[in-house]
């Protein structure tokens, strides 16, 4: 089995004036391919700025992360910006859709940022937004759909790249328990189908859910 993200020796520290904050202390982790991980935490204790170096949206300042083999932190900007574009879609609570596009629309984003010709974006769109049972709705607008719906709009517009991570952060924290358990499912079936899966959750029904649970705390993985 590939290791797909692997943390050696992982620190980062914040200066907010004259006040120092380690968020990570040497974690040490790693991912393989086909995995379901979850991390859970109290707040503060560092889950997000690791979700945030898991998805190259910031890097170490101290050890090393790698993803699919890259090193991220010798990686340009540039070519960090690529690889996260390319492996790792991204699933939030708070969907991140925008309100004036349909759920096409918003499926279509990230293929627009690649230069994917329109037509296929659209094509891609609506495969994705079917594989998530949103064939019925994929002109209606964030407003006019459940949060359960909005959810699974947000996961498609992550798979639409076909991404080989997935990262999720308290995908379920929004919904009720039948949403939730319908993203759940999608998750695992996500899984099934080989794709890594990291997800942040403070529900410990939902963490068993995963093959392994990672619980940190003041910025240290146990």
């Amino acid at each position: 089995m590939q290791t797909v993200l692997e943390l050696s020796q992982v620190s980062r520290t914040y200066h907010r004036g004259r006040e120092t904050v380690e968020a990570l202390k040497n974690v040490c982790l790693s991912v393989e391919q086909g995995e379901m991980v979850a991390i859970t935490g109290p707040s503060g204790s560092g889950k997000s700025t690791l979700m945030n170096i898991l998805g190259c949206l910031d890097v170490p300042d101290g050890g090393d992360y790698y993803l699919l083999g890259h090193n991220v932190k010798k990686l340009s900007q540039a070519a960090r910006t690529r690889l996260r574009r390319d492996a790792v879609g991204f699933v939030f609570q708070n969907f991140c859709l925008l309100p004036g596009l349909t759920a096409r629309e918003n499926v279509e984003l990230p293929l627009v940022y690649r230069g994917v010709p329109p037509r296929q974006r659209r094509m891609l769109a609506l495969e994705a937004l079917c594989r998530v049972g949103l064939a019925e709705r994929t002109e209606h607008r964030p407003g006019e759909m459940s949060g359960g719906q909005q959810q699974r709009t947000a996961l498609a517009r992550a798979l639409v790249g076909e991404p080989r991570v997935l990262l999720a952060d308290e995908p379920t924290g929004n919904l009720d328990r039948a949403s939730a358990e319908t993203v759940m499912e999608l998750l695992e079936t996500l899984r099934d189908e080989g794709k890594t899966v990291v997800l942040i959750t403070h529900d410990d029904k939902i963490a068993k859910r995963a093959q392994r649970v990672v619980h940190i705390c003041d910025g240290i993985v146990h």
